[in-house]
């Protein structure tokens, strides 16, 4: 099953038109990578090498700055995890880290990243959102705000061994703790609480927060019981319109159960990482 995948995902690389990392190449190329765990073989490399060159040739580089446009509007570009520039470098990074040691991703992780770091704004602390919305700024969430960067970014200062500059990772890691619970979005993976203590929860042991342990540690008790008390009062929340608490893993009540389940067992991945 996996030859047949990998055989069909090379002949068809450059016809996969989006490269975002929830539904496009950047998202691939960690499956890719995470398949290379157990069948590590040559077709499997040049797999991964294919679609990493597709993700860099798409890449519009100026100087020392790079960016990917938008797959949902191709005038804008996004900051973020699942639709943005952290989570393509993510996946960049992984297979720096796995695959090939290739300066030319190292160099393009770094100028993307670069890029990406104009959408900050120090004096509040918060990521801009480019996208038609109803807000200038993305709240603490997986999908498009800080927190989905915290992940990303902290998993590829790990990967590239600090060889780069990755910024605003400490900064990410505040807007998170300060807002990742006070907000009216629910509780699913994709962009409400439980997904933010997932996050918080995948980077508690990295070096980066040795420091910071113990305050990410309390943040999680304390989003979990309230968690616990609003769904004995309130139900399901999802965050989503006309609310209908469906069981899928992103949206959904799976995901949420999912989140916890992994606060009491250390070996289970992440799925906002696609671990």
């Amino acid at each position: 099953m996996c030859k047949a995948y990998l055989e069909k995902l090379r002949q068809e690389t450059a016809q996969i038109t989006h490269t975002d990392f929830i539904g496009g190449l950047a998202g691939i190329l960690k499956v890719v990578i995470q398949l290379g765990r157990y069948y590590r073989t040559e077709l499997m490399e040049d797999t991964a090498r294919a679609v990493c060159k597709e993700i860099c040739k798409r890449a519009i580089q100026n100087r020392n700055e790079a960016y990917w446009k938008s797959d949902a509007d191709e005038n804008i570009v996004l900051a973020g995890f699942s639709h943005g520039i952290t989570g393509i470098c993510y996946a960049l990074s992984e297979y720096y880290a796995h695959i090939e040691a290739s300066g030319e991703v190292l160099r393009l992780i770094e100028s993307a990243l670069k890029y990406e770091d104009k959408f900050f704004d120090i004096k509040i602390n918060k990521w801009r959102d480019n996208r038609k919305n109803e807000s200038d700024y993305s709240s603490a969430m997986w999908c498009h705000g800080s927190c989905g960067i915290l992940l990303g970014r902290s998993r590829i200062y790990e990967n590239v061994d600090g060889r780069i500059h990755v910024g605003y990772i400490n900064e990410s890691l505040d807007d998170t703790l300060l807002n990742g619970n006070s907000h009216r979005q629910g509780h699913s993976l994709c962009h409400g609480t439980m997904g933010n203590i997932d996050v918080l929860h995948a980077i508690k042991e990295l070096s980066l927060f040795k420091n910071r342990k113990q305050e990410i540690e309390n943040t999680i008790n304390i989003w979990v019981n309230h968690f616990k008390e609003t769904l004995l009062k309130n139900g399901w929340q999802n965050g989503i319109r006309n609310d209908h608490s469906g069981l899928g893993m992103m949206l959904g009540k799976t995901g949420q159960l999912y989140a916890l389940l992994r606060l009491v067992n250390k070996e289970i991945p992440t799925p906002l990482a696609l671990d």
